[in-house]
Formats: structure tokens, sequence, C-alpha cells
């Protein structure tokens, strides 16, 4: 856990604790690919906060990052391990990656519904995601989307202010 300081509206600031989500996705994946030789990974939709260093480190040349959010460049390959899509449609083969991870949260319920479904569509059998999802989607241990992935582990991220919990799941497609 770590601390930072809350400005709530309307009152003092105080310390609260938090969760390095980065930190915390970084362990969880230490802890399930203890062999990531030859895993094709990919961390969809990165932005400020990226696992691509720790991801290189971990699993070595197989590992892309997909980027959401520019729509004009849709399909273009900025440089290596860089390809830009859209959620409803990545331009990824089907069953063809191991690892898919992203330190983002789809928080409608409209966008993490096609974010699991591409996931789904993109994963090889046995392949494995990484996702954040709020409390709205997932309670007592269950997705509250229709997916065929298997829910294989999730840990909870207190929320440091009045905002819901989030969850980092772990989904597996058998």
């Amino acid at each position: 856990m770590e601390t930072a300081t809350v400005f709530l509206t309307g009152q003092e600031p105080g310390l609260a604790e938090t969760v390095n989500v980065v930190m915390e996705l970084q362990k969880i994946l230490d802890g399930r690919h203890t062999n990531p030789y030859g895993k094709r990974v990919m961390e969809l939709g990165f932005g400020e906060e990226t696992l691509m260093p720790f991801l290189f480190n971990k699993f070595g040349e197989k590992v892309c990052r997909m980027d959401l959010g520019d729509w004009n460049q849709r399909n273009k390959k900025i440089h290596a391990g860089l390809v830009q899509g859209e959620l409803q449609c990545l331009p990824i083969s089907g069953n063809s990656v191991d690892v898919v991870v992203s330190v983002n949260i789809f928080e409608e319920k409209f966008d993490l519904a096609r974010a699991i479904g591409e996931i789904e569509r993109v994963l090889i059998n046995g392949g494995e995601t990484l996702l954040i999802v709020s409390s709205e989607h997932f309670c007592d241990g269950k997705l509250k989307l229709e997916t065929s992935l298997e829910v294989v582990g999730s840990m909870m991220i207190p929320a440091s202010n009045e905002q819901s919990n989030t969850w980092v799941v772990t989904l597996k497609k058998n």
C-alpha cells in the first residue's frame, strides 16, 4: 500500500491508502506465468499507465500493445510493438494471443462487453486476461456480463474516496 494526499471538496486534505495497480498486476503476472517463454502478450488500451517495460522484460519480443485511442490511425503500425485499433474489432487474428492485460478500466457495460468479446476472440484456448473491472460489473466472484471466459482469480482494489471499489479480475479461456 502507498499513501496519497486526497483533496475532497469542502474538506481538509487527508492521507488515504492507495494501491499501485501496475505493481499489483505485475505481481499477479509473475505468480501466474512462471515460464513465460514464447508467450504472445498484448497490453490492451494502454495510456499514461503502462506495463510495457515489465511485459518486455518478462515475456520478451512477442509483446505488443494495442492503443484504442486514435481512430484515424487504425491498423497503422507506428513503431515496433504498437498497433492501433478499435475495441469492437481489434486488428489481431483470432486464437493468437496467450495473455491480454489492461491497466484501463472499462466503465460502461457496453465497453466492457466489447472488450471481453474481443479478448475472448483473440485469446488462444487456455489463454488468460487481466482486466480492471468496477464493482458494478463484478460481484461475489462473478462477472455480471455474458462470457465463456472463466474467472480464475480476483483482487479488490479499495477506493480511496467515495467511489466504488474496483477489481483486478483474471479470466481464462477454456
